[in-house]
């Protein structure tokens, strides 16, 4: 869930804290998909004062920002991006209200949004309510995008879940794929529970994501990183930073071995299956 609502909450506002005051120095691009953003307090002679890097992998198969300590520019084969945002100071990052978005907000009404919507992920410039540069200019879509409208509304009542038809899914859209299988579980336990029985459960859900521990696990044969219990822990984490840089390192590590295993073992259950029938 590294790409969800719930998780990027945390992430903007331990974000918050290191990146207000500092400035935009930099943005490039030195691999396909991929950008990196330095921001700092200050241009040296030779190099940045306190520099804070922000790297946006946005590869249709994976998205994800991580936070490296220090990263060196290649001399050849790297573009300079988004360059009437220089010497612009950061003065917030915001969350967008139930969205899978979170916005680096500088001086002179420009905003740095990232879009991580899975394969449609992107990192777009605003002046003000206006689009004026997209780091994917392939998804033209993104052009109409107002800086206004990616803040969501959503009634998440009783009366709301009532009107539903007591599911969940409907309601609280930004549960993700990781939450409503943790609920699954839970309404599994207790089958002849009532709806407030259930409600109940998600409202305790929801203060589980308020107050997070940040988990770095196995599930379905894939690294993932979870606020909620989930399959094979691994680590644990109460910075969502921290979290989400190892969550980067050990996806990229064993991420597509895990996968390839994952596939094979779907593939035998599947004959396994045949042969018992």
């Amino acid at each position: 869930m590294h790409q969800n609502y719930h998780f990027l909450r945390h992430l903007t506002e331990a974000l918050r804290q290191e990146a207000t005051g500092l400035k935009f120095m930099e943005c490039f691009s030195q691999e396909k998909d991929e950008l990196v953003i330095i921001l700092a307090h200050a241009r040296g002679k030779n190099n940045y004062y306190r520099p804070f890097f922000i790297r946006a992998t946005l590869r249709p198969d994976f998205a994800c920002l991580n936070f490296p300590e220090d990263f060196n520019r290649a001399r050849q084969n790297s573009a300079d991006l988004f360059e009437n945002l220089y010497d612009l100071a950061v003065i917030d990052v915001r969350q967008f209200k139930n969205e899978r978005a979170l916005g680096l907000v500088l001086e002179n009404n420009y905003t740095v949004v990232f879009k991580l919507f899975g394969n449609r992920s992107n990192a777009i410039v605003f002046q003000g309510d206006e689009v004026i540069d997209l780091f994917h200019n392939r998804l033209v879509s993104d052009n109409n995008l107002h800086l206004s409208a990616l803040d969501r509304e959503l009634d998440q009542t009783w009366e709301a879940y009532q009107a539903a038809n007591y599911d969940h899914r409907k309601v609280f859209p930004t549960f993700g794929k990781e939450i409503n299988a943790y609920l699954a579980e839970q309404f599994a336990d207790k089958p002849s529970q009532s709806s407030e029985q259930c409600w109940q459960i998600i409202q305790e859900t929801l203060n589980l994501l308020t107050h997070p521990t940040f988990k770095i696990s196995l599930w379905h044969h894939q690294p993932t990183l979870t606020i909620v219990p989930l399959g094979e822990a691994m680590r644990e984490h109460s910075n969502a930073i921290a979290a989400l840089n190892d969550f980067y390192t050990t996806y990229n590590r064993v991420g597509v071995i895990a996968k390839e295993k994952g596939d094979a073992l779907k593939i035998l259950q599947k004959r396994i299956q045949r042969t018992e029938h």
